[in-house]
């Protein structure tokens, strides 16, 4: 079930700018927020067994499916909501 639903999924991670992908199987899209929900880095498929650093200004983690960042036009400076 849940990889019928994949495509849809998102995680969030508040106080979080420091991630990794250890253990996972699939790439993923990673997107960083500041305080204000603003996306202030953009890292797309992201491979298994890496780790991000985001800038410094981040204060959450948005991780995507590989391709989500695209598919939902995000972009630097822009307000998620």
């Amino acid at each position: 079930m849940l990889e019928r639903q994949r495509e849809r999924c998102f995680l969030l991670l508040p106080d979080c700018r420091v991630i990794h992908t250890f253990f996972m199987r699939v790439p993923i899209d990673i997107v960083f927020l500041d305080h204000d929900r603003m996306i202030v880095g953009i890292y797309r498929n992201v491979q298994p067994w890496r780790m991000l650093f985001g800038p410094h200004e981040a204060t959450a983690t948005l991780e995507l499916p590989a391709g989500g960042a695209d598919e939902y036009g995000a972009t630097l400076g822009e307000q998620v909501e």
